[in-house]
């Protein structure tokens, strides 16, 4: 439904952080980028901009959407709080869609992940409970 009327559809959420990247490789690469690096710079801002651009648009997104769904929420009863929690769901199913990205690039750029991997889905789920009490605690003002 998010991208139902944009041209570009759900291929945003993946086009969106790719370009960002090679923006950032482009004109950083040569200054942040080492050659020696055990992850390769595209690599590297990619998976820093994934976890960023979820955060960000998921409380953005939260903090707003009480006011934006105003009519839902004093027409019914409806507990106030699915309302950010929708929007956080939604921020993470983007998140999804770009970690794919990110799993189809890592053999792109000869990079295999090793056991630290085993941490991702903790440090996921904190960054999406971060993401859910900053978007509900902005719009309860």
């Amino acid at each position: 439904m998010r991208y139902k009327q944009t041209v570009l559809g759900a291929t945003w959420a993946v086009l969106q952080p790719l370009a960002t990247m090679l923006a950032f490789s482009l004109f950083l690469g040569r200054v942040a980028g080492s050659p020696d690096a055990a992850v390769p710079y595209p690599l590297f801002v990619f998976t820093g901009l994934l976890s960023w651009m979820f955060f960000n648009n998921a409380v953005s997104t939260a903090s707003t959407s009480v006011i934006g769904n105003e009519r839902l929420v004093t027409k019914v009863y409806f507990p106030r709080m699915l309302v950010p929690l929708s929007a956080v769901a939604a921020a993470t199913v983007d998140f999804a869609i770009a970690f794919v990205m990110l799993l189809i690039l890592m053999p792109f750029f000869g990079f295999l992940p090793g056991w630290s991997l085993l941490a991702l889905p903790g440090i996921v789920a904190l960054l999406i409970l971060l993401a859910c009490a900053l978007g509900v605690c902005c719009c309860r003002r």
